[in-house]
């Protein structure tokens, strides 16, 4: 399923956690470790340079650049070689969201890795806007992570029964299986505003969700079953970004597994807002799947 991850790193904490993160998974599915730096020159502040700044020539500014790429990609291949993960090095120079693009689509990546905050002195990766960037343009499911991720024990699936969440259903089933997880399916039923003058128009809002979790319940046993893995299924209602979030936190799920798009019909979940709030704002890892 991830033959080829794409782990990018700009040599902060947050980078460094996600490569241990990229390790679990290389080990379990045997896929092979693309390490990208990408340093984006038109943001960066070259230190104790003051007012002879904008005199740089450009060949004094690309062997900084080196430089600064030097230490990255020692430090970030420090975590994969100790781990006993060989690697393939990258570099680009240019916008960060652009960049990670690109090298997902030249090296076919299966898997984009990264953190969701980067260093802001250089402002050179891993920012939200550039995690944001990258989670509505890849090609590819792209995992998110927080901080030092634990093993996973509980996987959360966010379904709302489209399409795009049983490929990412497919996807949680599998990674459960590889790392002998339980599978825990949790659909959020987002109800909308009653207005007197419009009940009569929601008085179906109850046969509605059960359809809704009927449906998931179904497709989480098949996959389930198919996979050889415990799962759990629950639907609750409140505002989707905000449940997955605390729900993860309250049941010590370790994954979450969401598509990037959902059922604009209902608007229940996995619209880019909610999936942007979840990666951003969850205590564990978040994978988002196309």
């Amino acid at each position: 399923m991830f033959k080829t991850l794409l782990v990018c790193s700009d040599g902060s904490n947050a980078a460094l956690h996600a490569t241990q993160t990229a390790v679990e998974f290389a080990r379990k599915f045997e896929s092979k470790v693309v390490l990208l730096n990408a340093f984006d020159i038109n943001a960066v502040t070259v230190p104790s340079l003051g007012p002879l700044e904008a005199e740089i020539d450009q060949e004094h500014l690309m062997h900084y650049a080196a430089m600064v790429q030097d230490d990255v990609e020692a430090r970030t291949g420090k975590v994969l070689t100790g781990e006993g993960i060989a690697f393939v090095p990258i570099r680009k120079i240019g916008h960060p969201v652009s960049s990670i693009l690109e090298a997902a689509k030249e090296e076919k990546a299966d898997l984009i890795v990264m953190g969701n905050r980067g260093l802001t002195t250089w402002k050179s990766l891993l920012l939200g806007s550039v995690s944001g960037g990258v989670l509505h343009h890849a090609h590819c499911p792209v995992l998110v992570t927080q901080a030092m991720s634990k093993p996973f024990r509980r996987i959360l699936l966010a379904s709302d029964g489209s399409e795009g969440a049983h490929r990412a259903l497919q996807t949680a089933a599998a990674i459960a299986k590889k790392f002998a997880a339980t599978l825990v399916v949790v659909n959020v039923f987002e109800e909308p505003p009653i207005y007197p003058e419009a009940s009569i128009a929601y008085s179906d809002l109850d046969r509605v969700s059960e359809q809704v979790r009927k449906a998931v319940q179904e497709s989480s046993e098949q996959a389930a079953t198919e996979a050889g893995i415990a799962y759990e299924v629950e639907q609750v209602k409140g505002d989707a970004a905000e449940t997955i979030v605390r729900y993860a936190e309250n049941y010590g799920c370790d994954l979450i597994v969401m598509g990037s798009r959902g059922m604009g019909a209902f608007k229940s979940l996995l619209l880019g807002s909610v999936s942007d709030h979840v990666a951003h704002h969850a205590h564990c890892p978040v994978l988002i799947v196309r």
